[in-house]
């Protein structure tokens, strides 16, 4: 009985590590400095911050660090508004303060007439 219990305990410990590796959570939709893959670590979307006066930001195509990878970027001061692709592959931030995800603007009347 003794020998059951210890087998049905080692295999729990067991599985239950395997499983932790594999829970990931959802993606942000507000963060500070650093890379974030888009769709992994960050949703894309219109993102806003207060930013400080040296905010530095990019929109990137891939993550090796070459200058190619760079799709669009900014060095500025005060607040900042950018939107990040859904085909964007990463975003980088340095000095930008706390990014939040803008709400998506409210649908206005139908050009269709309905």
């Amino acid at each position: 009985m003794k020998r059951t219990l210890a087998v049905v305990a080692t295999t729990a410990a067991i599985v239950s590590g395997l499983g932790a590796g594999l829970a990931t959570a959802a993606p942000a939709t507000s963060f500070g400095d650093g890379q974030y893959r888009v769709g992994v670590d960050i949703y894309p979307g219109i993102y806003h911050t207060n930013g400080s006066r040296s905010c530095y930001w990019e929109r990137q195509s891939g993550l090796s660090g070459d200058f190619d990878d760079i799709i669009a970027n900014d060095f500025g001061s005060g607040p900042q508004t950018i939107q990040i692709m859904p085909g964007d592959v990463a975003f980088k931030s340095s000095r930008c303060g706390t990014w939040v995800m803008q709400p998506p603007p409210a649908a206005g009347p139908s050009i269709f007439g309905s």
